[in-house]
């Protein structure tokens, strides 16, 4: 071998072809100079050197000739499967991020990063000026589809095995079964995991675990399909967007009254009854600023900024708006996950947002910044959270001002 191919793992790959291809063209070989590209480079490394020889070098017949010898090295089986006979750049990081998969999810969710990996290599070349050669593209997705299949085995077989599935893999069903099949099982599921909460927080935490997995499945991917492996071969087939259930769907199932009692808050509430931003709040944006404090400032404590982050609402600035405006400005669906994150914040254990919620109110009122919450307000976050601990009566003391209000002594909110 050429002893310049020698030392391209020693160097910067994209600085040795260069030069290599400057110095030894015409006379180039083609044949190691592809065998170290495939060895060393990875798509983005391989696609920024065809881009430079093209462009800067104005050599595209040198870019054609290595892109059809690096076509000619790849091999085919007699199952038509194509394959390199070594280790390619591209194969070897896809490894490395399969262990990493194996190695910190369960098997239903090392199935969906595999079908977004699948993805990616499917549709990666469609974003490059020099689309990479579909022989290595699809050795990688004939490794993840093979893969699959035997996952979606293991996962059958163990959520059939089971007498009770467990929440970690109520989303998988829909990887598994018929669209109305799965969605039969999943209610069920997570209607059981319902019944066995301590706190009301189950709804939020359904809302995580599904925009987790279709991140997971891609980016803009706003359905889960179902997989499906056919043949002696193991081919794995995705249903369509259109066989398959929606994140809009898991949406209305997720909230749907009947199984969740979660209508969005406070729509049968009298609309005079509410809090009158006008004549009931002196400056609105400050307050929305204070309650949105809150609200961030706890979640981050209780969750991390990485689950608040995948939040994406301005919890606070929603909070004001439907008690306050018999038409909020929000949709339905950030309603009621407001007021889902907002009941668990006042369950948790672990969290000052209790006291910190009601002396906030407790001292707006004192400064003169709210007027008659202390007489409209009970009654509204009454009816707008539901549940048990928060009555009328009890929402009233946290407005005395002795100690038979039960945030008398926590430090003042406003300073």
């Amino acid at each position: 071998m050429n002893r310049m191919f020698e030392k391209f793992i020693y160097k910067n790959i994209f600085e040795q072809v260069i030069e290599y291809v400057q110095n030894s063209h015409p006379d180039i070989d083609y044949r190691n100079l592809a065998l170290t590209l495939l060895k060393n480079a990875d798509e983005k490394e391989i696609e920024s050197i065809f881009r430079h020889v093209n462009d800067i070098l104005q050599l595209p017949e040198v870019v054609y000739d290595l892109r059809k010898v690096i076509k000619n090295l790849a091999l085919e089986n007699v199952e038509g499967r194509i394959y390199y006979g070594f280790t390619t750049k591209v194969k070897e990081l896809f490894n490395k991020n399969l262990k990493e998969i194996e190695n910190s999810l369960n098997t239903g969710d090392q199935i969906v990063s595999l079908c977004g990996e699948y993805a990616k290599a499917k549709y990666k070349s469609e974003s490059l000026e020099f689309p990479l050669y579909n022989e290595l593209r699809n050795e990688l997705m004939q490794i993840i589809r093979s893969i699959i299949a035997n996952k979606i085995y293991v996962l059958r077989n163990a959520i059939e095995s089971q007498s009770k599935i467990d929440i970690s893999n109520a989303f998988h069903l829909f990887l598994l079964y018929e669209k109305e099949a799965a969605t039969a099982k999943f209610l069920k599921v997570i209607s059981q995991d319902k019944a066995s909460r301590r706190n009301n927080g189950s709804v939020m935490h359904y809302w995580v675990m599904m925009d987790t997995l279709l991140k997971r499945l891609g980016k803009g991917v706003e359905f889960i399909p179902k997989i499906t492996v056919t043949g002696e071969n193991g081919v794995v087939l995705f249903t369509t967007l259109e066989n398959s259930i929606s994140r809009k769907e898991l949406d209305i199932i997720i909230n749907e009254e009947d199984h969740f009692n979660r209508k969005t808050p406070l729509v049968d509430f009298n609309a005079e009854k509410l809090l009158n931003p006008n004549k009931d709040i002196t400056d609105y944006n400050r307050i929305e600023g204070l309650f949105s404090t809150i609200f961030h400032e706890e979640i981050v404590k209780l969750k991390g900024r990485v689950y608040w982050d995948k939040i994406g609402l301005n919890l606070g600035k929603i909070f004001l708006n439907t008690i306050t405006d018999p038409y909020p400005t929000f949709l339905d669906y950030d309603l009621i996950r407001t007021r889902e994150y907002t009941i668990e914040l006042l369950q948790a254990k672990n969290s000052d947002f209790k006291n910190r919620f009601f002396r906030l109110i407790y001292d707006l009122k004192e400064e003169g910044i709210t007027k008659r919450w202390n007489t409209k307000f009970p009654l509204i976050f009454n009816l707008y959270i539901k549940t048990d601990g928060y009555s009328v009566a009890t929402i009233r003391r946290f407005f005395r001002r002795d100690t038979e209000n039960p945030i008398f002594y926590v430090e003042k909110e406003l300073k």
